[in-house]
């Protein structure tokens, strides 16, 4: 369904998309069992892949300057450290921000407020962040009668983004179709100035990962398009419009194969640092916080006493000598950092060497 509208600056005639009530849309596709089967049940022994990629998901710079800033610097900027890195806060802070607001995607029963609150957490500069658009927007063109898209006009928002929100809150089972169906949808109303693929990423992972096995294997099928063509994700809304679900499904398929493929591979390179990491404990046997301390450095691989301190509530002195465990059996090394002055960390290479090359398989582009 359409209306048709007409731009004041130049008097071009143009129609703006108008989608049913989700409870009025039914769609006779759904993605592979197996495939979903499999998606759902992917596991992970180490590690934690949400938090590992939610850098690149969190809008903004996170794909432009943030991708150059290093994994040390991430992990350094983690410890709470006074550090003139403004690129590397920056990044952590969006992250922290992106990881925050799927945790409060997934409370129920989800709110319009919420929705607003978080759409204005990931994005606190903006000056419209939070509020729905009192505007006409559109996607790719300079004016709506050139647009790829044109989403529905501002005085619909409130009733169309109404109907969503109760949808999402009388789903007794939350399924990928579902989730599917509520991301485009959310897509086709564009109810923001800015920021809404941001927003609908955000939703999509929150409701995704919580119907997980485990959750710290989670991969967003967002990140498909970092090293593929998007423009069956582009085209959706259009194809949604005409009925033409195939091509939804087509690139939900891909993404979320990529997704288990990815989850894979990256878990296997994990899993080969802890494998090193575990043969030089040869027979030693650990403490109980050097061995919850060896647990962590898979996901922070940079401490120090005060940091594990505030982390899980150690004595300084417990600490440094579960630190003092892993520096004895190699897994940690010990350095100097210049900032803050003469700072001592500890931290485990062989993490970072992992990390360097999962980073490497999530941009490695396609040759397909």
């Amino acid at each position: 369904m359409y209306i048709e509208k007409v731009w004041p600056s130049n008097n071009a005639n143009y129609r703006c998309l108008m989608p049913e009530s989700l409870a009025n849309q039914t769609c006779a596709l759904a993605l592979p069992t197996p495939l979903v089967s499999t998606f759902l049940e992917t596991h992970c022994q180490v590690g934690n892949l949400q938090r590992f990629t939610s850098r690149y998901l969190a809008g903004g710079f996170s794909l432009k300057q943030g991708r150059l800033v290093s994994r040390k610097r991430l992990s350094l900027m983690r410890l709470g450290f006074k550090r003139k890195d403004e690129l590397a806060e920056s990044v952590t802070l969006q992250s922290e921000r992106y990881r925050s607001a799927l945790q409060s995607l997934r409370k129920r029963p989800l709110t319009l407020g919420t929705l607003c609150e978080v759409h204005k957490s990931l994005d606190p500069h903006h000056h419209n962040g939070g509020r729905f658009r009192d505007v006409q927007n559109w996607i790719g063109g300079r004016s709506p009668d050139t647009a790829h898209i044109v989403p529905p006009p501002p005085e619909n928002v409130s009733d169309l983004m109404t109907d969503w929100i109760n949808y999402v809150n009388n789903i007794e089972q939350v399924g990928i179709e579902d989730i599917i169906m509520l991301s485009n949808q959310f897509i086709l109303i564009h109810p923001f100035n800015d920021g809404n693929g941001r927003l609908n990423r955000a939703i999509v992972d929150a409701l995704l990962s919580q119907i997980m096995r485990d959750e710290k294997a989670y991969i967003s099928p967002f990140l498909f398009r970092l090293a593929h063509q998007h423009n069956g994700y582009l085209d959706a809304p259009s194809a949604i419009m005409q009925g033409q679900w195939q091509q939804v499904f087509d690139f939900w398929d891909e993404a979320i194969q990529w997704s288990i493929n990815t989850t894979e591979t990256l878990c296997k390179r994990l899993i080969m640092a802890n494998s090193f990491i575990q043969k030089k404990l040869t027979l030693r046997q650990l403490s109980q916080h050097a061995a919850t301390l060896l647990s962590h450095i898979s996901e922070q691989p940079i401490v120090t006493p005060a940091y594990l301190s505030g982390q899980f509530g150690w004595t300084l002195l417990e600490a440094s000598t579960a630190i003092t465990e892993l520096l004895e059996c190699g897994i940690l090394n010990e350095h100097r950092v210049k900032e803050p002055i003469n700072t001592i960390i500890y931290d485990c290479q062989e993490i970072f060497d992992a990390w360097m090359e999962m980073d490497e398989v999530l941009f490695r582009v396609s040759s397909s």
